[in-house]
């Protein structure tokens, strides 16, 4: 499952193997003062917008990639009932990060860690 983390002033979501060949992109690293925001999300799937390009997607089960809507684009590994952590970025490719993780605690946990960093 893809994790995020923070080191050096830079938020990392690391991809496993097979996450990188169904999204079709690699690690993301980004610097944490382009970071705006990260948020728990108890639904995750419930913040996703437009429409998957590049990458895999099985209609209200599973989305790795980029979604593509007016005005920017954001990159998903989302799984369907699950929770998540949304981040929201600025002066980057993507606008936000969206990932699932196994709990809501989980969520609240990274973003509690991530938000450290941050200060």
């Amino acid at each position: 499952m893809a994790s995020l983390s923070a080191d050096a002033g830079t938020l990392t979501l690391a991809l496993t193997r097979a996450e990188k060949l169904q999204a079709l992109h690699s690690d993301i690293a980004v610097p944490m003062s382009h970071v705006v925001s990260i948020e728990p999300v108890a639904d995750l799937w419930s913040h996703l917008r437009g429409i998957r390009a590049p990458g895999t997607g099985i209609p209200r089960r599973l989305l790795l990639g980029t979604t593509r809507y007016q005005g920017g684009r954001d990159f998903c590994i989302a799984r369907v009932n699950t929770a998540g952590i949304v981040v929201t970025l600025r002066d980057e490719p993507f606008a936000r990060l969206l990932v699932s993780v196994p709990s809501l605690d989980a969520a609240v946990d990274t973003v509690h860690t991530l938000n450290a960093h941050r200060a």
